[in-house]
């Protein structure tokens, strides 16, 4: 194990042939002797500016997050959905963004589908479910997520929900398994 020595930072005192202030009387508060390196400040600056997911970064990150599809178009929804927007787009599927299903979002059981996917799966629903949104609203949006599901099955779609996490830690990888009809997200499982 290596050890890290700390050597303490040499302070000195204005006076002497230092100016002295308006009032007469010559300044005591202490300085360092040698400038300051910036060298720490900007590396560690470039660790946190380093983007940490294996994805481009988008034209902005925020509450809602704003990229570009490879069309041009301008595209905007959470980060987790921006992941596996480009993996979809990585693995050349044809997909809808938001596609408004069963009355959409102003039906009470209406879905806003997050992608629907037309090849290399027909009619395959991917829902990107959020650990804010779907899974700390409560029982009651549990439920209503579920419930949703069930419904967009009756119409047939085939629907596999990624949970946020997995869509930035490796977004084609959980593209892929719903290509191959395999829900891997916690939510829905281990409550029903």
């Amino acid at each position: 194990m290596s050890r890290i020595t700390v050597k303490p930072y040499k302070l000195g005192k204005i006076g002497g042939n230092q100016p002295r202030r308006a009032s007469g009387v010559p300044p005591t508060r202490q300085f360092p002797v040698r400038p300051l390196s910036i060298r720490p400040v900007q590396e560690a600056m470039r660790e946190l500016s380093e983007w940490p997911h294996p994805f481009p970064r988008p034209i902005s990150v925020g509450a809602l997050t704003t990229w570009e599809d490879k069309n041009g178009r301008i595209q905007e929804g959470t980060l987790p959905e921006y992941a596996i927007f480009w993996a979809l787009e990585q693995v050349q599927a044809e997909f809808t963004f938001q596609s408004q299903q069963l009355g959409g979002a102003r039906e009470q059981l209406g879905a806003v589908v997050d992608f629907v996917v037309y090849e290399p799966v027909p009619n395959l629903a991917i829902r990107v479910m959020g650990e804010y949104w779907h899974y700390q609203q409560g029982e009651g949006q549990i439920q209503s997520d579920y419930l949703q599901k069930v419904r967009l099955e009756a119409i047939g779609f085939l629907v596999i929900d990624i949970d946020g996490e997995d869509a930035l830690r490796n977004p084609i990888y959980y593209v892929e398994r719903a290509f191959e009809m395999i829900d891997l997200s916690h939510g829905m499982r281990e409550r029903y």
